[in-house]
């Protein structure tokens, strides 16, 4: 193939941000919010193969984050003019390679449902589907949550120390996170908050949220729900946090489709905007 190998290290971050914007251009991905993406979720740059085409352009990625024995493959792309070349099982080949000189016992990925090209080239590289993740989201107005108001006995309190996320995350009351939910991640996040809900007192549920700098929609990051939790608990966590931030979308990546809370968002109304599989695979010594 007339393509230069190499690492994400050796090129700019705006050579990688640009290569995105032509796979998804619908992303409207920014270098300042990627250059923040890479250092929340541990990309190792240096460890992340990336493929040059004839004028020096990025044609290809696998970008690897890293965490203890585990490796996430966080950007998996290949432009458009470079597509159906076998670039993409090449750069899977080199992503194995990285992973087993930094001594990784496994990756894993997500893909949507419909990418049935991509799902294609993690299968025959030894993926296997774990769980579904699907992407939920609504609008403040949609869900009728406006003027939503605390019934007596119930309470808000707000945290931005991170304090509120470090004691319920990993709990039983949360369902396994994805790999950018996890606490590193959470806890680099630049925008972010936590509400967490008491009923006479007792913390009975917790939202963590972040945002994008452009503020267009509020990403939900953790939803603790205890046996005691209700949905009028989660309604008045919700409301207030959006009323709070200002911000009028409310989205929840790569929720376990079979946990509580999703179940919940289903409930309330939210609908899935993205079906993604998590796929994980043993990487060979």
């Amino acid at each position: 193939m007339p393509f230069t190998f190499t690492t994400a290290a050796q090129v700019t971050l705006r050579a990688v941000v640009d290569a995105l914007c032509l796979v998804y251009p619908d992303d409207g991905e920014t270098l300042d919010g990627y250059s923040a993406m890479v250092a929340a979720h541990n990309v190792d740059l240096a460890r992340s193969p990336i493929t040059l085409d004839e004028t020096g352009a990025v044609a290809g990625m696998v970008l690897l984050g890293m965490r203890d024995r585990r490796g996430w493959c966080c950007d998996v792309a290949v432009v458009p003019s470079h597509q159906n070349r076998g670039l993409g099982q090449a750069l899977m080949r080199r992503a194995d390679a990285e992973a087993a000189r930094a001594g990784l016992r496994a990756l894993q990925l997500e893909v949507r449902d419909d990418n049935a090209p991509a799902r294609h080239v993690y299968e025959k590289n030894g993926y296997r589907y774990t769980r579904r993740l699907p992407c939920y989201i609504a609008t403040l107005d949609g869900l009728g949550w406006r003027y939503m108001r605390s019934p007596s006995g119930l309470t808000v309190a707000r945290d931005e120390s991170g304090d509120a996320v470090r004691r319920w995350h990993g709990t039983r009351f949360v369902a396994a996170p994805p790999w950018e939910r996890e606490l590193p991640s959470l806890l680099a996040r630049r925008n972010r908050a936590a509400w967490t809900a008491l009923s006479d007192g007792r913390e009975v549920a917790c939202l963590a949220c972040s945002w994008p700098d452009d503020r267009r929609r509020l990403n939900i990051d953790l939803l603790a729900l205890t046996n005691d939790t209700t949905h009028t608990d989660v309604r008045v966590l919700a409301a207030a946090a959006m009323r709070e931030t200002g911000i009028e979308t409310l989205r929840m990546g790569l929720e376990p489709a079979d946990s509580r809370a999703a179940v919940m968002l289903r409930e309330f109304g939210f609908r899935v905007d993205k079906d993604l599989w998590e796929m994980i695979k043993n990487v060979p010594e």
